[in-house]
Order: structure tokens, then C-alpha cells, then sequence
């Protein structure tokens, strides 16, 4: 990066941070919603003190801080605590009123409700700062390798990265918010797929997008495959997290003609995983 790039993303960043520092919730979308940020930009403005806004609930929202996205979407973020392990996670989307969508060895993801377009976004973190040379990397990756997959039944993410005032390196990927995953699916209702044995095509129509697309997904499993709904009720499926997606040059097994027609969904997945460990 440029000097003269480096310097003016530095004064942006500087600048934008003194306009909402004394600004309320609504001032803050008002601003976001008029101009226009530098694409795939994460910017956190700490130290939300409900004391000076009568817009916030005082007995929640004193540690809570407001991250903005460049393209909109604005959110809290904040401390809870984790009732299954007893222990802190660093700060994340939504705070205590996030809601758990799934967590794994890298990451978090948590439904929020994004306070300017007034709907449920999906949100996932680093878990720790360990992690965040792990994983943050790895955003970036899920992004470029999902956008390469054209397909209704593939759930893409968008990666945006900054750093706060005080200099610490953030990163947030977005996605949209779906029912819950088929594995929690399964779980609520175990008929599920009898009851709609679409979704297993719709599964290996995902996965054979990848494989057009020269992409072996190699995490093709029931927590990484959402349940969502059409405007017209019609359940559908959607491949997500592409993290560790990587690009096939050639296909020298031929693993577009591997997937047959009458394939059950564990045979779809199982032959997904065989293929992932061979590209």
C-alpha cells in the first residue's frame, strides 16, 4: 500500500471517527446513510455511554460499543458471557442480545439486528485474539471463494476489516440471516428431510456449482449447510462457509459426473468429503 493510500485511509478513518464521536444513534445512520464509505471498511466506535443518549437503555448499554459497516449495516457489539462454558469471549456482535447461530475452533456467528436497514443480519468473529492470525485470513478467503460460486442454494459472505481508534485489527463477516442449520434441523424435527427431499438435490446442486466454478469446498457438512425460507414458505437449502475452499485447476477424478441422481443425502455428503480430501 501507497503512502499516499495509507495516509488517507488513515485521515478517513480519523476523521469519520471524530463526526460520530458525540453523535446519537440516529445521527450515526443519518450520516452512514449519506455518504459513501471505502468498500469492505469495519469501523467500531467505543465507549457508547447511554448516560449521554436517552435513545439507549442505560442498564445494557454502558459497555456497549456500535460497529459500522461499509456498506450500512450498523450494529452493537459487546462482552457476554458463554452459559455453556462459563468464560468471556471477547466483545461480539449484538452482545448478550445476540443470538448463537453456531461457533467452531476459529469462529463465532451470531444473529444481530442491524439498527439502519431494520432487519436480522448473520455476523461471525474471531473467537479470540489468538485466533485472529488464524482466521481473519480466512474471512478474506470465504468471501473470494464464495463470489466465484454462482448458485441459489450457496450462502455468500462479505468480509470487511479496520481497525479501531486505538489501533487493534477487527474484522467482520457478513452474511444473511437463515432459519438455523440443518444439523439443528435435524435435531428440532428428524424427519425434516423425509418430509422434504428437495433439500438433498438442493445440496448437491451447491456442490456441483463448486465444482463448476473450480472450488472444492472441503467443509461440506451439516453445521456449514442453512435452512432458509423463499417469500413463498418453500424451505430451501444453502451451502455456507467457505473458509477453507480452495481452487481446483483441473478435475483430473471427475468429480462433477461422482454425484448421481438417486445419491441419498449422507452418500452427497459423504462423497463431498472424499472429494474435498482428494483435490
Amino acid at each position: 500500500m501507497s503512502n499516499s493510500v495509507q495516509n488517507f485511509k488513515d485521515n478517513f478513518e480519523r476523521n469519520f471517527f471524530a463526526a460520530v464521536k458525540h453523535l446519537p444513534e440516529s445521527g450515526i445512520i443519518d450520516l452512514i446513510r449519506s455518504v459513501e464509505l471505502p468498500p469492505g471498511q469495519a469501523f467500531k466506535i467505543r465507549k457508547i455511554n447511554a448516560a449521554k443518549s436517552h435513545e439507549l437503555d442505560r442498564s445494557i448499554c454502558l459497555t456497549r460499543s456500535l460497529v459500522v459497516l461499509s456498506n450500512g449495516t450498523l450494529f452493537y457489539t459487546g462482552k457476554r458471557k458463554d452459559w455453556r462454558q462459563g468464560v468471556y469471549y471477547p466483545s461480539v456482535p449484538g452482545g448478550s442480545d445476540g443470538k448463537i447461530l453456531g461457533s467452531g475452533a476459529f469462529k463465532l456467528a451470531l444473529r444481530v439486528f442491524d439498527l439502519n436497514s431494520e432487519k436480522f443480519k448473520a455476523i461471525a468473529i474471531p473467537i479470540s485474539k489468538i485466533t485472529k492470525v488464524v482466521f481473519l485470513p480466512s474471512m478474506k478467503n470465504e468471501e473470494l471463494m464464495g463470489r466465484r460460486v454462482q448458485s441459489m442454494y450457496v450462502l455468500p459472505a462479505r468480509y470487511f476489516s479496520g481497525t479501531t481508534i486505538s489501533g487493534k485489527e477487527i474484522g467482520y463477516l457478513e452474511s444473511e440471516c437463515c432459519i438455523m442449520s440443518l444439523k439443528q434441523m435435524l435435531i428440532q424435527d428428524p424427519k425434516f428431510l423425509a418430509k422434504h427431499p428437495e433439500i438433498v438435490n438442493q445440496v448437491r446442486e451447491a456442490l456441483e456449482a463448486c465444482h463448476r466454478a473450480g472450488i472444492a469446498h472441503l467443509d461440506a457438512k451439516m453445521e456449514n449447510i442453512f435452512i432458509t425460507k423463499t417469500a413463498e414458505g418453500q424451505f430451501i437449502a444453502k451451502l455456507a462457509d467457505f473458509g477453507s475452499a480452495r481452487e481446483i485447476l483441473e478435475d483430473p477424478y471427475g468429480l462433477d459426473n461422482d454425484l448421481e441422481e438417486d445419491d441419498s443425502y449422507l452418500e452427497v455428503l459423504k462423497k463431498a468429503y472424499f472429494m474435498s480430501c482428494r483435490a
